[in-house]
């Protein structure tokens, strides 16, 4: 298969070869893979390392986020590299929605990034803001899983509350993460205490 082969699925352009998935909400959009987006990231002076990876969004379905590292003595910050990055990507819903300065990017050990633990990051990241912003944060309590091949899941542990408090927090919960594309899972106080934790 040549490395540029790209196929259309509904409004997805799959980089086959390279396994990647750029989702654009435009169906007219430009073919877009992570790569390319990840090139884009880098052009500004300052980048050492970029990676772009997908986040659930309640609109889009998914969006990009990109995570950089800096060269010593840099001084960009987050914006300023997307603001310069945004030149050259050609679609406008393509540009990352975030952008994250680490002081490295997670590698294996032969020194690949390691993208899942950057979704599960940014999975966590999107869900927190959403219970911080619906004010539920104090007693729905977060951590984001990947579990390989069933995909990525929100796991919210609910705190001991009176049952009719416990189910419409709940409800809410369910309501506020539910619109997010990603696997939830919402466990009440008594099964919190049961649940090993990682």
């Amino acid at each position: 298969m040549e490395r540029d082969t790209m196929r259309q699925e509904a409004n997805y352009w799959v980089d086959a070869d390279l396994s990647t998935l750029a989702k654009i909400r435009a169906f007219d959009a430009v073919p877009l893979s992570e790569r390319q987006l990840e090139e884009a990231i880098y052009s500004p002076p300052d980048v050492l390392e970029a990676a772009v990876v997908a986040a659930p969004d309640e609109k889009s379905g998914e969006v990009p986020y990109a995570y950089i590292a800096l060269k010593a003595f840099a001084n960009s910050t987050a914006e300023q590299v997307l603001a310069q990055s945004a030149d050259f990507i050609p679609e406008r819903a393509a540009i990352p929605k975030a952008c994250y300065v680490l002081p490295t990017l997670p590698k294996t050990a032969v020194g690949k990034v390691q993208k899942n633990v950057l979704r599960v990051d940014a999975a966590e990241r999107v869900m927190r803001a959403a219970l911080e912003r619906a004010e539920l944060s104090a007693v729905a309590h977060l951590r984001v899983e990947d579990r390989g091949a069933s995909g990525i899941v929100c796991v919210v542990e609910l705190d001991a509350l009176p049952s009719q408090i416990a189910e419409e927090t709940s409800q809410t919960v369910r309501a506020v993460l539910g619109v997010f594309p990603i696997q939830l899972l919402i466990l009440p106080a008594s099964a919190r205490k049961k649940s090993p934790r990682n």
